[in-house]
């Protein structure tokens, strides 16, 4: 009968909504973030949680600028060199010499791509190798940036490669 129909229609619609409350219940325990603004540690593996995506974000910048200053070194390096963030108008002798690591070995500017590449003739990133003396460089400096703008795409951001 037609009552019979729409009672058994009432019962999945009941079980559904239940299975519905049940994932959005989930959802909400996994997405629910810190007071500071971090993903709980109960959903995320290992250290992740004690880290915003952004901070991720840097050290992967800070990795690519001491590696791109690696390739950039005349002297091939050594163990006491280190990428230190450049500053607008200022040029890499003069960060360097602020510093412990007080030679400068050149100047870089890094900008990486967001997500992964599907094909091998994709580029990842760019970059740009100066000297020393270089006060335009392309982009801007680590320390006019804020977190946020760090996930944009299209900007390059400078590092003096120093040493002492």
């Amino acid at each position: 009968t037609l009552q019979t129909e729409v009672d058994t229609l009432q019962t999945e619609v009941d079980t559904l909504q239940t299975e519905v409350d049940t994932l959005q219940t989930e959802v909400d325990s996994c997405a629910k973030l810190t007071q500071d603004g971090r993903i709980s540690s109960a959903v995320l593996p290992g250290s992740y949680a004690n880290y915003t995506l952004e901070d991720v974000q840097w050290q992967s910048l800070h990795m690519a600028a001491a590696a791109a200053c690696r390739g950039a070194t005349p002297s091939n390096g050594g163990h006491s060199n280190r990428a230190i963030p450049g500053r607008d108008g200022v040029t890499c002798t003069t960060v360097c010499s602020e510093t412990f690591y007080s030679k400068c070995e050149g100047a870089v500017a890094l900008m990486g791509l967001q997500k992964q590449t599907v094909t091998a003739r994709t580029p990842v990133g760019l970059f740009y190798d100066y000297g020393c003396g270089w006060t335009q460089r392309s982009g801007q400096s680590e320390l006019s940036y804020s977190n946020s703008k760090i996930l944009l795409p299209g900007s390059y951001i400078n590092y003096c490669c120093c040493r002492y």
